[in-house]
């Protein structure tokens, strides 16, 4: 569906202060000419717009207006994420301005050649990979615990995502505390995540909630494992372990946030401990997410045993040797070991990490993340 025939009145903000300290999207090109043109067109930090947290540049005023008139027309699908990553393997990948594509009148990126071909292959399977909830009112379903169809014409994008509501008053509400309304893990089964290690889109038809949140599951079967034990599914989604990056980044300290006060950034939950840091984060997330530990002078031999999984599917991390690649894991009670090279090295257990093999790996510590832990192998094999 083209995006012309969308009506809408989304909050567009413009900043001078917050353009000059984020990251233009798009590489700095300009959005609208990439829609209308199809081509690349550099903009001008003199004329900038920021949308959803993203500061996007024009070559002149006249393409920034047409923005200001429909940003959600002209920003790219996704937040500019690739939306092929996304619908196969449940994450959140960057993608290149060099690597776009406009289709049914929307603009979508793509890490790589790669994805940029599947998309063209089969657009369909992914063309609505941005859209939020099924097209339902997520503050009608939080709120009220109905399911109540959005309409086209009220509809605001937050974190990437579409949302679609059936009168100005939800999207008032919405636009007021969007994270509060954003599905847990974006729509996707926090127990076949929990349990299986894997991103599987969940359906309106068994939902659940827990907090004031709602959590989506393919089947039955998912939904009453979460309803018999939400506890051990609910925070999958947190960064950070809970404690606020703003601290973290600006006073050196761990301190907790709170669920009142939480920001959804591709598709992770922050939590800060008053409106104030949570703020600062949403001028620039990028700026405050939290850098991992530098490798150990010694490297720390690791002999562990635990299941394989998708490192970037299943945990939003990847190798660094190979941030292209979604990884391998090897998950042993609450530690997550990333393993470097496993593609190449491990082909065969590589192909089988969604099964939740039970492995055992040896090597040594490249890099630690609180709960990340990236390995050098010297050996992988299924433990029996």
């Amino acid at each position: 569906m083209s995006m012309t025939r969308f009506l809408t009145a989304v909050i567009l903000t413009v900043s001078p202060l917050t353009a000059q300290a984020a990251e233009p999207a798009l590489g700095g090109n300009c959005p609208v000419c990439l829609v209308e043109m199809g081509k690349l067109v550099p903009g001008s930090d003199k004329h900038t717009a920021t949308f959803d947290r993203q500061v996007y540049r024009f070559p002149s005023a006249k393409e920034k207006e047409m923005f200001a008139a429909n940003p959600v027309k002209y920003a790219p699908a996704l937040g500019g994420d690739c939306v092929v990553c996304r619908v196969n393997a449940g994450v959140r990948m960057p993608g290149k301005s060099e690597f776009a594509v406009v289709h049914g009148g929307r603009a979508y990126l793509f890490p790589s050649a790669k994805e940029r071909d599947a998309f063209k292959a089969d657009p369909k399977k992914y063309e609505a990979a941005d859209i939020g909830l099924h097209r339902y009112c997520t503050v009608c379903a939080v709120n009220a615990k109905k399911w109540v169809a959005g309409k086209n014409e009220f509809v605001s994008v937050y974190d990437g995502v579409r949302y679609f509501f059936p009168s100005a008053d939800e999207k008032k509400v919405f636009d007021a505390d969007p994270a509060k309304y954003t599905p847990a893990l974006e729509g996707d089964c926090a127990v076949c995540l929990k349990d299986a290690g894997k991103r599987v889109a969940g359906s309106p038809n068994f939902s659940a909630h827990h907090e004031g949140r709602i959590y989506l599951f393919p089947d039955e079967v998912a939904q009453k494992k979460f309803l018999a034990d939400p506890k051990k599914y609910a925070n999958l989604d947190v960064a950070n372990s809970g404690n606020c990056v703003v601290c973290a980044k600006l006073a050196k300290k761990d301190v907790p946030g709170k669920a009142e006060f939480a920001s959804i950034y591709k598709g992770k939950r922050y939590l800060f401990p008053s409106a104030k840091e949570r703020g600062l984060f949403d001028a620039d997330p990028a700026s405050f997410l939290v850098a991992a530990q530098p490798a150990p002078m010694q490297p720390a031999p690791v002999s562990v045993i635990g299941k394989t999984a998708c490192a970037g599917c299943a945990y939003g991390v990847r190798p660094i040797t190979d941030a292209e690649s979604l990884g391998m894991a090897v998950v042993a009670g609450d530690v997550v070991y990333v393993v470097e090279g496993g593609e190449k090295l491990y082909p065969e257990l590589f192909k089988a990490r969604f099964d939740g093999l039970t492995v055992e790996l040896k090597g040594t510590v490249k890099k630690t993340q609180g709960k990340y832990v990236w390995v050098e192998p010297s050996s992988l094999k299924q433990s029996r």
